[in-house]
């Protein structure tokens, strides 16, 4: 299982995926007023920015029979 915090990072090109079952894009944050705060390469983004960082692991990962998964509880 691997962390992923963005494009900005590493792109999903890079990885060794020889050793990923799952991996982990960081992150959805929930605001007390029910919003949500979305976190592209560790800084703020909107959601269609996150959207296509997500885009971008989950069509990497299901290429090499992974799993992507998301983090949600971001520290904000």
């Amino acid at each position: 299982m691997g962390y992923w915090a963005g494009t900005q990072s590493v792109p999903p090109s890079s990885f060794d995926w020889g050793g990923l079952t799952h991996v982990i894009h960081v992150a959805i944050g929930p605001n007390s007023d029910g919003s949500l705060t979305y976190s592209c390469s560790w800084s703020t983004c909107n959601a269609s920015q996150f959207a296509n960082e997500a885009n971008s692991i989950v069509s990497a990962a299901h290429a090499h029979n992974a799993k992507a998964l998301v983090m949600i509880g971001a520290d904000n």
